[in-house]
C-alpha cells in the first residue's frame, strides 16, 4: 500500500508542476483537509474540494503558474507521504519568478485518495531529517 501512495503523491505533484488541475483535484478525497504553511499571509485551514478549488484559483490569479516541485519523495508510513518540494510561479503583475526555499509537506492518503495536506508538519521535517 505505502508504494501506492507514493504514487499516488507523485501523480499529484506532477499535476502541480504541470498545471493539471483536473488531476491534481482529481486526486484529493472530497473531505480534504489542506493545511497551508503558518506563515501565509492568509491562513486558514481549507476543507473539502470547493473550499480548496476556491483557494487554488485566488493564488492562481496572482500566480497563474505556481506550481510545486517535488525534489524528493518519502514514504514515512501510517498512510504518510513526505515530499520535499519547493513552489515556483510567476507573478501575474510583475512577472517576476518566485520561489520558495524547499520545504516538507505531509500527505495522508487513503483509499486511494489524499485526505490531508499539511505544509508545516514537524513530523515530516523529522522524517526528511531521517532520511539526510
Amino acid at each position: 500500500m505505502s508504494e501506492e501512495n507514493v504514487e499516488i503523491v507523485q501523480a499529484f505533484l506532477d499535476a502541480s508542476r504541470l498545471r493539471d488541475t483536473d488531476t491534481l483535484m482529481a486526486a484529493l478525497d472530497p473531505a480534504i483537509e489542506w493545511l497551508p504553511v503558518h506563515d501565509d499571509p492568509d491562513y486558514r485551514v481549507h476543507h473539502g474540494l470547493e473550499d480548496v478549488a476556491a483557494w487554488l484559483a485566488e493564488w492562481s490569479q496572482v500566480f497563474p503558474d505556481m506550481r510545486w516541485e517535488a525534489e524528493r519523495i518519502i514514504d514515512a508510513g501510517h498512510d504518510t507521504v513526505v515530499a520535499i518540494v519547493r513552489a515556483l510561479g510567476r507573478g501575474d503583475t510583475t512577472g517576476a519568478e518566485v520561489g520558495t526555499p524547499r520545504y516538507s509537506v505531509a500527505f495522508e492518503v487513503r483509499g486511494g485518495r489524499i485526505v490531508r495536506i499539511d505544509e508545516d508538519d514537524a513530523d515530516a521535517r523529522k522524517a526528511v531529517e531521517l532520511e539526510e
